[in-house]
């Protein structure tokens, strides 16, 4: 399986792709900036390379905003669904904005590994459906 990261800092990278291998994902795609990110996504869309079936994403990208992926893929998915797990230090409350874009998990960083673990097993039941 194949999941999109988009990390900025390289511990929490490492921690995202090793929760993510874990959990069954083998191809791991992961970016640090989110111009990249979105091109790689806009190249499957377009059907030049597969889609992920997931994707772990920060909010806070220094310069950036994890924000921009949210819109962007909830502008362009034309149906293919993709399930997102927001992976954040932001403040609680940007749970309820993330939830209007059809993430699937929201999980704040202060929660740990294991809570990113469990939201990543926590999809693969709907992956198979």
């Amino acid at each position: 399986m194949r999941i999109l990261i988009l990390e900025d800092e390289p511990k929490d990278l490492k921690v995202a792709s090793d929760a993510a291998h874990a959990t069954g994902y083998d191809e791991i795609q992961s970016f640090m900036w989110l111009s990249p990110a979105v091109q790689w996504l806009e190249e499957g869309l377009r059907g030049e390379r597969p889609l992920p079936s997931a994707m772990i994403l920060d909010l806070g990208l220094g310069s950036d905003s994890g924000y921009e992926l949210l819109r962007f893929w909830h502008s362009r998915k034309a149906g293919s669904k993709v399930h997102i797990i927001v992976w954040s230090q932001f403040e609680e409350r940007n749970r309820d904005v993330c939830e209007l874009f059809g993430v699937d998990a929201y999980v704040g960083k202060w929660e740990g590994e294991a809570a990113l673990h469990q939201a990543l097993k926590n999809l693969r039941p709907a992956e198979n459906s």
